[in-house]
């Protein structure tokens, strides 16, 4: 049988607020969505949650100047922008579906990252199939195309987790935590394009 202290009962809260303090001294560096990524491996005890990260990411968004949607971004250890991400103005979704999607893409680690079809509708009202990696709260992480069934040609579901990470960092909306965007390759230098974007609806040139 367990037996708590008072003092040890007073520690549990107290390294959570800690935790909660550190994000916050650290907003001068702006929350980082791939940093969480690798907090998550690193550090999976103490790492936060979706919603967590997501607070903490609106915490930080509000030391910033502007709510700019860059189609390409200044790159730099000062920036959270990356160059080869552009951010899409049509298809966006609020971004806990997309965070929720990279908790659970990194989980699945660096095994070859299955997708599986989902339904969409496009710009005419017609419904159309595509292959997803995840989907959570209608926004839905995929690849650019079938990747077919040559598992060589797969990127690992923790890479995938990491590039929507960077695409989260470049197009997330500080107003209304809304994204959608795109990188042409993963962070590996693959050639797998990753997309995120509100799943129930694809299409727009945006």
């Amino acid at each position: 049988m367990v037996h708590f202290t008072h003092l040890s009962i007073l520690f549990i809260p107290f390294v959570a607020v800690s935790l909660l303090h550190q994000v916050h001294a650290e907003g001068n560096q702006h929350f980082s969505f791939r940093r969480w990524v690798d907090d998550i491996s690193g550090n999976p005890e103490n790492a936060l949650s979706p919603e967590e990260a997501l607070q903490a990411y609106i915490d930080s968004a509000a030391d910033m100047d502007d709510d700019a949607l860059p189609a390409t971004g200044s790159a730099g250890p000062e920036k959270r922008w990356d160059s080869q991400v552009v951010c899409k103005k049509v298809n966006r979704g609020k971004v806990l579906g997309a965070v929720y999607c990279i908790d659970i893409l990194h989980a699945k680690g660096m095994v070859p990252c299955h997708t599986y079809p989902i339904a969409a509708t496009g710009r005419q009202g017609e419904r159309n199939i595509v292959q997803a990696w995840c989907v959570g709260n209608s926004m839905a992480v995929t690849p650019f195309e079938d990747l077919g069934k040559d598992e060589t040609k797969y990127p690992t579901c923790e890479t995938v987790a990491r590039t929507a990470g960077v695409i989260l960092d470049t197009c997330t909306s500080e107003s209304d935590h809304t994204v959608a965007g795109w990188r042409e390759k993963d962070l590996t230098g693959l050639g797998v394009g990753v997309r995120i974007y509100n799943g129930t609806y694809m299409g727009g040139e945006d």
